[in-house]
């Protein structure tokens, strides 16, 4: 039997009681809950937050065998705290500490039995196992949701995904007429595919999409290419992924869409989101955020350690994240639209920064400003292999071949003039670029230990 499509209003209300009816009442209550946030003054939530942090580090002090180890040894006292820069005072948590002994950091007040297990994508080196309860996962997908309301969309109203999944969604895509989802899945992203993909948004018109930065490019590079704009979509949510202006461009001009970029991670899935005033705003009551500077990279931004507000049951305390990131000091900026900083995402991952030999570095930017106009290049990818060794991989446009690698050679001759004596770089056409676990197909990619040897703790200094 087909499913005829139904009034945008009448389907919206369907989507929320499919939504309540199985069993996401908690998510919609704490996406109330995280809405009226948006209404308090910025002083407000500041004095919240570090109420928040007090109770969640006398909680961890009294429960998580790690923390309270450390609060006996240096006499930390959370009640003690004046701002949230006080946690200067404490260690600074990395991956490779949970990944080593991830019990030390679970509190005694939960049954690790029954506890959500969670993976992270590995996009910072490697992936790692973490828990949370279901309240906190929960709490994580209203804050999601609450990304899309500061976009415009309304909760209920018709929405596409693009992300990683394991398996086609068949069945969630037969019922959209009923629930207004659509899921796509980037692992499949074949022309073929990802026409079935603009015939389901033809059908179920979703006002928004939402997904990895390269899956959307991609998906708005074929839509470009056959004509194919789909209709009512009005904002494209990227995240997982740095976003590249040339990327945004190409993703508002293929799918028809405003395009609003959001950052977060596995761990605390909203971090910040982009606001249609054109700034982006960090979730102070996701996280609390501290920078710390990273000297093995002077033209960087500060590295980003968080405490996130919403992992009590594997509490995260000034949390190496991985990722370089900045507030925005603009003096004549407009008001800010929200009661939250503002911020800019600087270069992104960490590893978007190379260590080349002769403990040079170079930010992988620079190819990406020189790759990305390139006419005859249809996709590519910065793949540091080894310490002296950069490749590029490029899929050419049709009928480019040969051409688009030398137009390539000649974008980097720069590069190879200044590190040619220390640094191979290698341009190779290939017919298709590999994913990652995740599905996503990122512009830069490392293998290099030098690139993830940045130990925060070798550099205390830190910036409130």
């Amino acid at each position: 039997m087909k499913l005829l499509p139904m009034p945008r209003v009448a389907r919206a209300k369907i989507n929320q009681t499919f939504g309540l009816a199985v069993g996401q009442w908690s998510r919609y209550r704490k996406l109330q809950a995280s809405l009226k946030i948006l209404d308090w003054s910025a002083a407000e939530v500041e004095a919240w937050q570090l109420e928040e942090v007090r109770r969640l580090l006398t909680h961890a002090g009294k429960t998580v065998p790690y923390w309270r180890e450390v609060f006996r040894e240096t006499g930390f006292a959370p009640g003690d705290m004046r701002a949230v820069s006080d946690l200067a005072a404490l260690p600074i948590t990395t991956k490779a500490m949970l990944r080593e002994d991830p019990d030390r950091f679970i509190s005694d007040d939960f049954d690790k039995s029954k506890l959500k297990e969670r993976r992270t994508g590995g996009s910072t080196g490697e992936p790692m196992l973490f828990y949370c309860t279901f309240d906190e996962y929960e709490t994580q997908l209203a804050h999601n949701m609450r990304s899309l309301y500061i976009a415009g969309v309304k909760p209920g109203e018709p929405h596409a995904k693009l992300w990683g999944y394991k398996k086609e969604q068949v069945l969630a895509n037969r019922v959209a007429p009923l629930t207004g989802r659509l899921f796509f899945n980037a692992w499949d992203a074949t022309p073929e595919r990802m026409d079935k993909w603009l015939d389901h948004m033809d059908r179920i018109r979703p006002v928004s999409i939402y997904g990895y930065a390269s899956a959307l490019h991609e998906f708005a590079q074929h839509a470009a290419r056959v004509g194919r704009q789909p209709q009512g979509l009005r904002v494209a949510l990227s995240t997982a992924e740095k976003l590249y202006a040339g990327q945004r461009r190409d993703i508002a001009e293929g799918l028809g869409a405003t395009v609003i970029d959001c950052y977060g991670s596995t761990e605390v899935p909203r971090l910040a989101s982009e606001h249609p005033d054109g700034y982006m705003y960090w979730m102070s009551d996701a996280a609390a955020h501290e920078f710390v500077a990273d000297t093995s990279a002077p033209d960087a931004d500060p590295r980003m350690l968080l405490t996130s507000l919403q992992a009590w049951a594997m509490p995260l305390i000034r949390y190496d994240i991985g990722d370089n990131i900045t507030l925005l000091d603009e003096p004549d900026a407009p008001p800010p639209s929200l009661p939250f900083p503002r911020i800019g995402l600087g270069i992104g991952r960490t590893l978007h920064v190379f260590a080349l030999p002769n403990d040079q570095r170079i930010n992988s930017y620079y190819f990406y400003q020189r790759l990305f106009p390139l006419e005859r290049v249809a996709q590519f990818q910065i793949q540091h292999l080894e310490l002296g060794l950069i490749r590029i991989v490029i899929i050419a446009k049709e009928g480019e071949g040969r051409n688009a690698v030398d137009e390539v050679k000649g974008a980097v001759a720069g590069f190879v003039e200044r590190y040619g004596d220390s640094v191979e770089l290698q341009v190779d056409l290939v017919e298709d670029i590999e994913r990652t676990a995740r599905g996503k197909r990122p512009l830069m990619r490392s293998w290099v230990a030098e690139d993830k040897a940045w130990s925060p703790e070798s550099n205390p200094a830190a910036q409130s």
